[in-house]
């Protein structure tokens, strides 16, 4: 399965969910959707799902991957927090805007700003 079709069926399953859709979308938004790979992106019957339980198995991405991928991870299950002083450190323009776009968007927001 490409990444798109990874993406589009992980959109499909957060349908409705605000905090889940936006875990999803920040997922395939950064680093080009390179997130969209991994011991992380497991499949069942019913497709491509993100357990987030395996998101600490991210050892060969960069810093800024890693701290994306929690962040995501954060919002997709609630139990999972997050200090986001630490994890927003070092991220550049692009991904910070994605970030809060996704946050404000688990709230039920609309978007801050366009990355």
């Amino acid at each position: 399965m490409s990444p798109d079709d990874v993406s589009i069926e992980l959109r499909k399953r957060a349908t409705g969910i605000p905090t889940e859709e936006a875990g999803i979308d920040l997922l395939a938004q950064s680093v080009h959707g390179a997130l969209l790979s991994g011991p992380w992106i497991r499949t069942d019957e019913h497709g491509p799902y993100f357990d987030t339980s395996r998101v600490d198995e991210s050892g060969w991405l960069s810093g800024g991957e890693q701290r994306l991928l929690q962040i995501a991870a954060s919002l997709v299950d609630l139990d999972r927090t997050v200090p986001l002083a630490e994890v927003l450190t070092g991220l550049d323009e692009w991904h910070t805007k994605l970030v809060l776009n996704a946050m404000t968007h688990a709230t039920g927001w609309s978007e801050v700003s366009k990355p």
